[in-house]
């Protein structure tokens, strides 16, 4: 049986979007809520080169 996640269903609604700061999407008693956490925005690429796998071998020295 797959799973309902599976199946190719097309979205009923698909909202326009004009940038990635685009919010007239969502109503605005929460677009102007005084926010009470927001994370320092960061570039895209800042963590391009990380990587949470450390390289080791057997014979490496701490």
């Amino acid at each position: 049986m797959d799973s309902p996640r599976s199946s190719k269903v097309p979205a009923p609604f698909k909202p326009v979007i004009r940038d990635e700061l685009d919010v007239s999407n969502f109503a605005d008693e929460f677009t102007e809520m005084d926010p009470t956490y927001s994370p320092a925005a960061l570039p895209q690429n800042s963590c391009r080169d990380f990587s949470l796998i450390k390289s080791w071998n057997w014979n490496e020295a701490d």
